[in-house]
């Protein structure tokens, strides 16, 4: 009887004792396997507002997210497409974010949570910063959360952060913002990451107001003056405090997509970013954006590398980019370039499957703002012959492109050229020169226009205007693998022309 009862006993116990141990791992991936994307609006609405300093507003939302994406389990909807899907509502970029704006860009960004702020003056030399979290899982987003913080005394109040030597009050309120957010998320926070969230990236006012400058012509991303503007200001926050990480960071960024995004193809651009990459790694082995930015600046170089037929150097970079997004996707998944440029590496690989995977991954974050996922997408049905799948995309790239504000963009450009490849492989010649017209309209100099031309009349057997076609494109672009396929296309039309004759 004893031993019967020691059994049930025992039993007993070991059934408590799998029940207690579900409930912790329930409850550890309610509070840190959480996949939520906390959206933080643009710019903590200034009171009163002034406009001369709206990128103090930005920096406070930028700085949020830099410090909770150094916290796994949380996702972070980066400003970029905030403020796309601002423009793509019709949202001017300093207007005041009230809450039924910010419903609407997380409704749009499908976002679970959304942040909006205020940065209120008090006297001539204080301030204090107020958040609002709102929770869209909840219906009539009726629950929400407010924190208002203590007064920060700076002499000058918010103005005053330009010329303060010490900002420490500043990464304070900062800090108390970006911890307030993970209460409400929930995620518990260890030691070590409350150290992190609370973390000084520079203490000095002028340096920080340079790259808050910088972030908010960076993200504009409208033109190559902007992003020359952007790396200017980088440039002076780092010779103000050459040990901030966060400035080597974004000027990282800027110089990579000086030399890929504008079509430069600059090498030394390239050089600049990978040297301020590592200097940010160096400098702060524990932030994320640095891990990015490397990753860019490995993906274009390894583009270069391959446009010029150096393919083992391009893999050898494009594998020190992955291993570098990766990294920064292990603290946060909402990294839409991360996801894009990965893709594209896969497509040089001429790995289509795992390259839509990481296209579909940036898609579901941000397919309704970005013009960049649904280009490459359509690139990659279009590369497997799904013309009218791709075409529908490209629309969709041209659409997005003058929703945001970004209509001579070079994606837009492309758009129009490879629509008209697909409409040619379609036999629809008329339709196909309408888009290259298009393209033409918006930069008659661009050299793929050219390459197109070529390629679809050799289609249509004007064997003359392709000739034509090539020749111009070899002036713009002489070197190039491309350049030598045109070559070789340009070999095949002389004989045919000559058959011909």
């Amino acid at each position: 009887m004893k031993k019967k009862a020691s059994f049930f006993l025992l039993f007993f116990f070991l059934l408590l004792t799998l029940f207690y141990y579900l409930s912790i791992k329930d409850n550890q991936k309610k509070c840190y396997g959480v996949e939520l994307n906390v959206l933080t609006i643009n710019s903590f609405n200034l009171n009163p507002d002034i406009p001369r300093i709206s990128y103090i507003g930005s920096s406070f939302a930028d700085m949020t997210i830099t410090r909770l994406s150094a916290i796994k389990g949380i996702n972070l909807i980066e400003r970029t497409h905030l403020e796309r899907a601002k423009k793509k509502l019709g949202i001017k970029p300093d207007a005041l974010i009230t809450k039924e704006m910010a419903v609407k860009i997380g409704d749009l960004l499908d976002a679970d949570l959304v942040v909006i702020g205020t940065i209120q003056a008090l006297t001539r030399d204080s301030f204090r910063a107020g958040s609002q979290i709102l929770d869209l899982r909840k219906e009539d987003n009726k629950e929400e959360e407010v924190f208002i913080s203590e007064p920060v005394n700076i002499e000058g109040g918010i103005e005053g952060i330009e010329k303060s030597a010490n900002i420490e009050s500043v990464n304070k309120l900062q800090g108390d913002i970006a911890q307030y957010i993970t209460k409400a998320v929930p995620v518990a926070l260890t030691e070590e990451q409350v150290a992190t969230v609370n973390k000084d990236y520079t203490r000095s006012g002028p340096a920080y107001v340079c790259y808050a400058q910088g972030r908010d012509f960076y993200v504009k991303f409208k033109s190559s003056e902007d992003n020359d503007t952007a790396i200017e200001f980088f440039k002076k926050a780092i010779e103000i405090d050459p040990n901030y990480a966060l400035a080597h960071a974004g000027l990282a960024d800027a110089m990579a997509y000086k030399a890929a995004y504008f079509k430069t193809g600059d090498k030394n651009s390239l050089n600049e970013s990978l040297k301020a990459a590592r200097k940010a790694i160096s400098l702060d082995p524990d932030l994320p954006e640095a891990y990015k930015s490397l990753g860019n600046t490995y993906t274009f170089q390894g583009i270069i590398e391959y446009d010029n037929d150096r393919k083992d150097k391009a893999e050898e970079l494009w594998d020190k980019g992955i291993e570098n997004y990766k990294r920064a996707l292990e603290f946060n998944k909402c990294y839409v370039e991360a996801y894009i440029n990965i893709g594209r590496i896969y497509v040089f690989k001429k790995d289509r499957k795992t390259a839509l995977n990481y296209f579909n991954k940036a898609y579901e974050i941000a397919g309704a703002t970005s013009p960049e996922v649904n280009f490459f997408l359509g690139h990659t049905c279009a590369i497997e012959g799904n013309c009218e799948e791709a075409i529908d995309k490209f629309k969709t790239v041209i659409t997005l492109s003058n929703d945001i504000k970004t209509p001579h963009s070079a994606f837009v450009i492309e758009a129009y050229i490879y629509s008209g490849l697909c409409y040619a492989e379609m036999n629809k010649y008329d339709m196909s020169l309408e888009e290259i017209r298009k393209a033409q309209e918006i930069n008659s100099e661009y050299h793929l226009i050219y390459y197109a031309l070529g390629r679809i009349y050799t289609k249509e057997g004007e064997y003359n205007k392709a000739k034509e076609a090539f020749e111009i494109y070899l002036t713009k672009k002489p070197e190039g693998i491309l350049s030598k396929e045109v070559r070789e296309l340009l070999e095949k039309i002389k004989e045919k022309i000559k058959e011909n004759n």
